[in-house]
């Protein structure tokens, strides 16, 4: 798994400088950023995990008093920062790991995973991550790839999981106290799907127990 993690770090460094050209060769035509701010609430703390250059960040922090992308690429925030140089200071851009989030516990009413889920070595660990920082009721959004078999997506953009089934998104979801509130579907280049998940958080066993 270390090494898994390590490979993928030195890919993301190597390409963060036509990451975005990359990623529309896939997308092509397909405004995957409208798609996800069409579920973005306004909020007091929003945060875009795996925000690589800060293209989604950047419409993010327009809906967030406070705006933070985390990424676990250096290069890919040093580009992530080019673009909010001369911004008013609510966006943050923070150094780490996904499966290990730089934020404290229900701290964030809105967290977006968008195109960064089939990257992870650990995908359940990191929905668990979010579950851990969000406020009750806060907003989980996860867009990513419907489970395919196109083994060049591995080589080309340094894909871990070719995508996610249904299934295999809810049990997560469920796994960590979310409930699924809505479902989107979209095809891509490449006959590739993808679907935008929006849940919220609920209550644990724990917490209900004690009337909270």
């Amino acid at each position: 798994i270390t090494e898994r993690e390590t490979k993928s770090k030195q890919f993301f460094n190597s390409i963060a400088h036509e990451w975005d050209d990359l990623q529309q060769q896939i997308t092509g035509d397909f405004d995957l950023t409208a798609a996800i701010l069409n579920h973005v609430e306004k909020c007091n703390f929003a945060v875009d995990m795996g925000c690589g250059t800060g293209k989604l960040l950047h419409h993010l922090k327009d809906y967030a008093k406070v705006a933070v992308g985390v990424d676990s690429s250096p290069v890919m925030l040093q580009q992530a920062r080019k673009l909010f140089e001369n911004e008013n200071g609510n966006v943050k851009l923070r150094l780490g790991e996904l499966e290990h989030l730089p934020i404290g516990e229900m701290e964030a009413d809105f967290v977006i995973i968008s195109m960064a889920l089939h990257h992870l070595s650990n995908p359940a660990k990191a929905v668990a991550e979010v579950s851990r920082i969000l406020k009750r009721k806060g907003k989980f959004v996860i867009a990513d790839f419907e489970k395919h078999t196109n083994e060049e997506m591995r080589k080309k953009f340094g894909d871990l999981w070719l995508g996610f089934s249904e299934k295999e998104i809810r049990n997560m979801l469920a796994a960590n106290n979310f409930e699924l509130l809505e479902k989107q579907t979209f095809t891509m280049n490449q006959s590739l799907r993808l679907n935008i998940y929006k849940s919220e958080k609920q209550m644990n066993i724990e917490e209900q127990k004690n009337g909270f």
